[in-house]
């Protein structure tokens, strides 16, 4: 099975901005230590700390009987295992009982751990949910791609092309569009494929995956012609 290698370099453009954000919008919580606490948490975060970021989320969580919104993410992102983070989010979601706007986007950093550590299991059922109850935030079609991706990873073809043509029907980023068509050539049905590279060329000429999809190309050509051969 093919790794895809065009994962790990996309999650970084969500991950500050949102966390730059937060900084400004935790002052709606009630409790002004918390307040201060949570602001200390994402500081050392954006500062590379994640032992110490990671900390501090913790003594949050302890010290209540919940997860307060605002550090859901913080949790997710700097927990020493893709496990404590399912927890974490299992945790808010049974309270929650549906995604809001933290959860949303703490899945959606949750579903890129999943691939960076193949943890594709969890993805499997945290891409399901956000799928089904994600689809009024903005972060519905990052998210949908990473569970593409996660099917795709578990040789669920079918399945990972249906949620990569929903995740570009809510696209409305160039970036997010080159790499859900790349993740495309991955699935499609080999009858369809060639047609679909032409067109992946024409649509990205610049594009830097332009290598990997004229491989792709030539090693579904060398098979075809293997193919004719032996008949």
């Amino acid at each position: 099975m093919q790794k895809l290698q065009f994962i790990k370099k996309y999650n970084f453009l969500f991950i500050v901005p949102f966390l730059y954000s937060v900084q400004f919008s935790i002052y709606g919580e009630e409790n002004l230590q918390l307040q201060k606490e949570i602001k200390l948490s994402i500081e050392y975060f954006k500062k590379g700390n994640y032992s110490r970021s990671r900390e501090i989320a913790e003594k949050i969580l302890y010290s209540r009987k919940y997860i307060p919104q605002k550090i859901l993410v913080v949790l997710v992102l700097t927990s020493k295992d893709i496990d404590t983070a399912e927890k974490y989010i299992q945790s808010y979601y049974k309270v929650s009982n549906k995604i809001d706007k933290e959860l949303s986007k703490s899945i959606l950093f949750f579903l890129e751990r999943c691939l960076v550590s193949e943890k594709y299991k969890f993805g499997l059922k945290w891409g399901g949910v956000f799928k089904k109850e994600a689809n009024s935030f903005p972060e519905y079609p990052i998210g949908l791609y990473y569970y593409s991706c996660i099917l795709k990873e578990l040789g669920k073809n079918r399945e990972s092309l249906y949620v990569s043509n929903l995740s570009l029907s809510h696209s409305t980023s160039k970036i997010l569009d080159e790499k859900i068509h790349l993740l495309r050539l991955h699935v499609l049905p080999d009858k369809h494929l060639l047609k679909e590279i032409q067109k992946f060329i024409e649509k990205f000429p610049n594009s830097e995956y332009t290598t990997q999809v004229n491989g792709l190309m030539e090693s579904h050509k060398k098979k075809i012609s293997d193919n004719y051969v032996m008949r």
